[in-house]
């Protein structure tokens, strides 16, 4: 059973996708990008003389609209594609290695070990485990890099450990 060993390559169209996943899953940007998208539909048919808003300016809507509903999900994919290609560490070939003690990472140009005890959380997503070190640093990991063996293990392995954290599903 332990020790648990994966190894993957990151991919920078599941990257990009993961990160759309996790800015687009909190309830406060789905809700501004619902509200721009009426914005800028009522915008635009004030402009095309089927509707027309009651404000003076339709213009600020038109902007707001916009930035909201458009240029917010430009911005995740073009940041996402700029982290990826700029940060080396995510597209090396990185091993993990978990035991009881500790967690090991192991990059084409780094080495790190984590205790399970300075683990802030782990999230299991539906395609991912995100190990995280802090509220806002985690490790990316595929659920398609572990056998299925494997997965069954590490769950096992999380919920052995000292109760502190667990997996929580999103």
């Amino acid at each position: 059973m332990l020790p648990i060993a994966i190894s993957f390559q990151l991919e920078e169209k599941e990257y990009v996708k993961l990160m759309f996943f996790l800015t687009y899953r909190k309830p406060i940007i789905i809700f501004c990008t619902i509200a721009g998208a009426v914005m800028l539909t009522f915008s635009l048919l004030h402009f095309a003389g089927l509707y027309m808003v009651n404000s003076q300016s339709p213009y600020i809507p038109l902007v707001a609209g916009f930035f909201m509903a458009v240029y917010m999900p430009i911005a995740v994919y073009r940041n996402a594609i700029k982290t990826f290609r700029s940060n080396k560490l995510l597209q090396e070939r990185i091993n993990y290695l978990f035991d009881l003690e500790k967690l090991s990472v192991q990059g084409e140009s780094f080495n790190s070990e984590l205790a399970w005890k300075n683990i802030h959380k782990i999230l299991e997503l539906k395609n991912w485990v995100l190990i995280y070190q802090n509220s806002a640093v985690a490790n990316l990991i595929p659920l398609k890099s572990f056998e299925p063996n494997q997965l069954a293990s590490f769950k096992t392995l999380i919920k052995e450990m000292s109760g502190t954290y667990s997996i929580a599903r999103k």
